[in-house]
């Protein structure tokens, strides 16, 4: 089955005081090809540096990662 990951997927900088304490967080929702949520998807990101980050959807299909440095990540 293919999934996709829906267009609300939002990266907020938290408020730190100091560059290195600066953190992002990433969510979203994941959906099938004919819209209904997948509940229980694994959702994992790996950063630019190869790190990764995993999460499972929940009953609405929804995810949150948070405490993410900011930068680019793939899915």
């Amino acid at each position: 089955m293919n999934l996709s990951l829906s267009a609300a997927i939002l990266v907020l900088l938290g408020a730190g005081t100091a560059p290195a304490q600066r953190t992002a967080e990433l969510r979203g929702r994941v959906v099938d090809q004919l819209g209904a949520v997948v509940v229980g998807a694994t959702v994992v990101v790996t950063g630019a540096d190869g790190s990764t980050k995993k999460t499972t959807t929940n009953s609405e299909g929804k995810f949150s990662l948070s405490n993410l440095a900011p930068g680019r990540y793939a899915r």
